[in-house]
Formats: structure tokens, C-alpha cells, sequence
């Protein structure tokens, strides 16, 4: 019985191979796999040959596991006796040195370490397109640089009907080989520029259409779906610095759903419009921070979540790549301030809780107390009033655990110029102050109504 797939697996790869049959089965792609297809009694070298050779493709889940099997070994060598199509799904990021390893390196394979739900989707296209049935995933995303394809029409004696049939040219800016119909690259061609550029792949009516791979002269390469001439529909965008887009595109724009893998190690997973975040995404960091929200343009606006490395975490609103509007802002040591920010800093009104138990609240302005608020000390102590440059300045009470009270002036956290200090058993002094001494003209007024007037110095009356 013949089928589309033949599986070879490493059983330890399992859980995978589930979902890889599932969505095999949904593209209705049949497909041979051991565990379900051998009969009790039959051989099973026999029943593997057979298999091999009555299918069209075989499937290679490429792992650690299966790399150094005997069995897959022994597969893979059938497909190459039968001349199958062999499509290698790489899913370990490190292999050693097998007889697998030389026979499929260098054939075209898909690379899906780290392993990502989408890359079964692309697996399925891939497989589809080799059975000639057309199928592609669901469309997005964005171009990049390189040779520019040309209009591939022109006319030719020897091609008076439809029927496709292999055929090179040469043109001013390259050379096409490849299927032709009605005068025009259609089906499976390859197209050299010039320059450096190369298309292997399909095409229809002219154009690259189809599935097919895109060698730019900068070295970049692109491997997917295409649609008169562009990246339109699931492909993968490896540029000449190591950088990485695996996803959607529409019109030669990365659109949709994707994830770009930078060259210094940073990735984006998430939502793409015409080459730029857009929507929900996550950006992991080669650091190990992590930012996760919404994007606009390329920038992190909206609602999101930031954590970084050292354990500090930040929630609430973004505009322009900064922590933006009403936010939360967690620190590792249990503090955390709440309230609004401008452009990565403390401003407007917030709460700020700080690890020993102490709080602010108030107004902030480039990241200090600035302007009126309240601190509150764990041993009960309060001050109400003004700020500047995270110090009480200007006009403020504090308050004492202990009952005394100051209302006054102050300057740097320190009494200065006028103000009136209240002891708790009732005597009071009203008058000037300096670097947190009774300094200047003042009074002095005991509970019992007893008062000295006169000069001050350095907290001591001189008269």
C-alpha cells in the first residue's frame, strides 16, 4: 500500500511525532509509521523496506536521540537506495559526528531548534509542496534586501502548447533552468542573477509562486512561500549576520505571527505588521530579561510586563519604549513603587514601599520626591509636606512617634528658618532654625508659661 510519508523516528521522540501526525493527518497527508503499521509475525526489515520504498517522501525527525540509531541509519540508507525524497526536520540544536550526519548535510532541511509549535506547520507546507499539492499556512510578513527578480516571459518556436518542459536561458542580467509553459518560467526552476542572487524553486506565469528558496548576493537567504514575485505565507529570512525571522509574511514584509532570532542572542516572539512588532509579543533578552506586551511600530506601547535579570520587575503602561502612564514597579529586595511614570521615570503622583516598612506617598519628579508628600517611618514617625531632590524642603510637619512635633521651614531634611518645635509635655519654641538647631531670634515657652525670648546659637540661648 503506498503512502505519502514514511516516519523515521527515534521512539524517544515521541510525544513530537504525535503532533506531527496530527497535523499530517489534518493536510490529509497518509503517512507509514512502525508502531501502528507492522503486524505481529511480519518482519521487520521486510516490513521497513517495503514501507520506504511505497512511500513518497521520508520524514527524518533529526534529534540526538535518532542520530546515532541503527535502525534510522538503516532507513535513511533505503530512501537513498529507492531515490525518495529525503526531508530532514532538525529538532537538537548539537549533533556529533554519525553516519547520518553525512548523509544529510547537505541537503535541505528544516531547522526547528529551539522547537516551536509553527515549525510543524511549515513541516507540513514543506511536505505538501513536495507532493505538489499546494499547500501553504495561513499568510503575513516583511522583505528584506536583495537581487530583484525580473519579468521571465519571452518568446520561443519551440514552445507552441502548454506543456511544461525543462529548458535554460540566458538573459542580460542571468540565466534561467527549469520548467517552461507558454513561453514563461512555470513549475520547477532555478533562476542565477548576475550579481550573486539565486531562486530555486517554483514559479507560475513568470514569477516566483509557490515554494522556493531565495540565495541573495549579501549572503541573506530565504526559504518559503512566494506569491507572484513576493514573500507571501510562511517562510524563513536568515540574514548574513546571523539574524533569524522564522514566520508569516504578506508582500515581502514580515506580518503576522513570527519570531526573530537576533545575532547578539536577543529573540522576538510574537505579533509582525509590514516589518515591524506589532500586538502581542514577547522579546526575550540575550541577558535573560524579558519583556511581555503589546507593541506598536517596533516599540513597546500599550499594556506590558518587564523583568529583568537581576529580579526587578515593572508592570503597566508603555509609550515609546519607556515605562509610560500608570505602572507597578516590583524590586528584588521587597519594595516597590506604584504610580505614574514619564519616560522610565518616577513622575507624577506614587507610592513607594520600601523594604524596611517605611512609605512615601506623594509627588515625584525625575525619579525623587519632589513636590507635596507624606513619608511614614516604621517606628511611627511622619512628615507632611514638601520635597525637592528626594529631601523635605520647603513648608512641612513631622510628626514624632513620641508625641513632639515641628511645623516649619526646612532645608535639605534639615529644620531651617522659621518654625515651631512642640515637646510632649507642652513647652514649644517658635522661631528661627538652622541645620537642625534652634539658631537666631526665638522663644522658648515652658507648659508652665515660663519663657525666655531672645538670641539663639547653635541651639543654646545666649540672650
Amino acid at each position: 500500500m503506498e503512502h505519502d510519508v514514511f516516519i523515521s523516528y527515534s521512539r524517544k521522540d515521541e510525544e513530537l511525532v504525535k503532533k506531527i501526525r496530527a497535523a499530517l493527518t489534518q493536510a490529509n497527508i497518509s503517512y507509514w509509521i512502525d508502531k501502528e503499521e507492522i503486524k505481529r509475525g511480519t518482519s521487520y526489515a521486510k516490513a521497513i523496506s517495503q514501507a520506504v520504498y511505497n512511500s513518497k517522501i521520508l520524514l527524518f525527525i533529526w534529534s540526538e536521540h535518532s542520530n546515532n540509531s541503527e535502525n534510522t541509519a538503516n532507513e535513511i540508507s533505503l530512501a537513498l537506495e529507492f531515490e525518495k525524497n529525503i526531508v530532514p526536520f532538525k529538532i537538537s540544536k548539537k549533533l556529533g559526528p554519525s553516519d547520518m550526519t553525512y548523509h544529510l548535510l547537505k541537503l535541505d532541511r528544516i531547522d526547528a531548534c529551539p522547537f516551536e509549535s509553527h515549525h510543524i506547520q511549515e513541516l507540513v507546507a514543506s511536505i505538501a509542496q513536495c507532493l505538489g499539492r499546494g499547500l501553504t499556512p495561513s499568510s503575513t510578513t516583511s522583505g528584506t534586501s536583495g537581487s530583484t527578480p525580473i519579468s521571465n516571459t519571452f518568446t520561443s518556436s519551440s514552445t507552441a502548447s502548454n506543456t511544461s518542459k525543462m529548458e535554460t536561458h540566458k538573459f542580460d542580467n542571468g540565466s534561467y533552468t527549469g520548467e517552461m509553459a507558454d513561453g514563461k518560467f512555470n513549475g520547477q526552476g532555478t533562476y542565477c542573477w548576475t550579481d550573486g542572487g539565486r531562486y530555486e524553486g517554483q514559479w507560475k506565469n513568470g514569477n516566483m509562486h509557490g515554494r522556493g528558496i531565495f540565495y541573495y548576493a549579501n549572503g541573506s537567504k530565504y526559504k518559503g512561500d512566494w506569491v507572484n514575485d513576493k514573500k507571501q505565507g510562511w517562510g524563513t529570512y536568515d540574514w548574513q549576520d546571523g539574524s533569524r525571522y522564522e514566520g508569516q509574511w504578506n508582500g515581502d514584509y514580515m506580518h503576522g505571527q513570527g519570531v526573530f532570532y537576533y545575532a547578539n542572542g536577543d529573540k522576538y516572539d510574537g505579533q509582525w505588521e509590514n516589518d515591524h512588532k506589532q500586538g502581542p509579543g514577547i522579546y526575550y533578552f540575550a541577558d535573560g530579561s524579558k519583556y511581555d506586551g503589546q507593541w506598536e511600530n517596533g516599540k513597546k506601547q500599550g499594556q506590558g510586563t518587564y523583568q529583568w535579570k537581576s529580579g526587578s520587575r515593572y508592570e503597566g503602561q508603555w509609550k515609546n519604549d519607556c515605562m509610560h502612564g500608570q505602572g507597578t514597579l516590583y524590586h528584588p529586595d521587597g519594595s516597590k513603587y506604584k504610580g505614574q511614570w514619564v519616560n522610565d521615570k518616577q513622575q507624577g503622583e506614587g507610592i513607594y514601599y520600601y523594604a524596611n516598612g517605611c512609605r512615601y506617598e506623594g509627588q515625584w519628579f525625575d525619579d525623587k520626591k519632589q513636590g507635596q508628600g507624606t513619608f511614614t517611618w516604621v517606628n511611627g514617625d511622619k512628615y507632611v509636606g514638601q520635597w525637592m531632590n528626594d529631601r523635605m524642603h520647603g513648608q512641612g510637619i513631622y510628626y514624632h512617634a513620641d508625641g513632639n512635633k515641628y511645623e516649619g521651614q526646612w532645608v535639605n531634611d534639615m529644620k531651617q528658618g522659621q518654625g515651631t518645635f512642640t515637646w510632649n509635655n507642652g513647652d514649644k519654641y517658635t522661631g528661627q532654625w538652622m541645620n537642625d538647631r534652634r539658631h537666631g531670634q526665638g522663644t522658648y515657652t515652658w507648659a508652665d508659661g515660663t519663657r525666655n525670648s531672645g538670641i539663639w546659637k547653635e541651639g543654646k540661648f545666649i540672650g
